[in-house]
């Protein structure tokens, strides 16, 4: 396989090219646009969560099968063997729409997180879920990866310190770009759809919402990438 390196702090600018998806579950089974996307040879990919739909999993073992059946798939072995991937994830890689607590155990959300971070390594972020953490691409580009499902309770979708984080270092990046990544919509879609499972997206919690939606306004050159919706 092949991956090509972030952009060092010295390092002159160039082009980055990235590609995204979410929520690959059964309905297209092979994925074959991945393979075209793997073609691309973008310099990172995004899963924006739901690459395994494991709905009834509770142990390791089971967790495990959910994401070896999705990497064995030829289209998703392309992409991992062509790019460097950048993953957060919602509510199917552990449980349908799970609280911790309340529809799913600790013992049960363990076990998912090990087999998420075994299938795909990554950097543990600074608090939390440890899955919110921010990535550098030298001066062009800095890359803030939110868990909107992890932290979340029945007040909030993420927890007060991934907030506080969030908005503080969006608004302290010096870099040209700022890609925010995020598994549910941060679009308002009230004009659409009204209040219909506006608590499954940031919608739902205005309190979290507007904060993080003023710090975006006051920066430059945002883009905010988002799965979940399936359209």
């Amino acid at each position: 396989g092949r991956f090509r390196t972030a952009l060092g702090d010295d390092s002159p600018a160039r082009k980055i090219t990235f590609a995204a998806t979410s929520c690959l579950g059964g309905v297209n089974p092979e994925w074959g646009s991945l393979s075209h996307v793997a073609g691309r040879l973008p310099d990172f990919f995004l899963l924006l969560g739901d690459t395994v739909y494991a709905d009834g999993s509770y142990t390791t073992a089971e967790y495990r099968s959910e994401w070896s059946y999705a990497l064995a798939k030829p289209s998703l072995r392309d992409v991992c063997a062509q790019s460097s991937l950048i993953a957060t994830w919602d509510d199917h890689e552990v449980e349908n729409n799970w609280l911790l607590g309340v529809s799913v155990t600790e013992e049960q959300y363990a076990n998912a997180v090990a087999e998420f971070r075994s299938a795909i390594p990554m950097r543990v972020g600074p608090g939390g879920s440890g899955l919110w953490r921010k990535l550098s691409w030298g001066s062009v580009l800095d890359i803030f990866v939110l868990d909107s499902r992890g932290e979340r309770d029945i007040g909030n979708i993420i927890s007060g310190e991934q907030l506080d984080w969030a908005v503080s270092e969006i608004g302290a990046s010096t870099a040209r770009f700022k890609l925010v990544l995020c598994s549910v919509h941060l679009t308002d879609h009230k004009s659409v759809m009204g209040s219909v499972e506006a608590e499954d997206r940031w919608q739902g919690f205005p309190h979290q919402r507007v904060p993080l939606i003023e710090a975006l306004e006051a920066a430059e050159g945002v883009l905010v990438v988002t799965g979940d919706m399936h359209f």
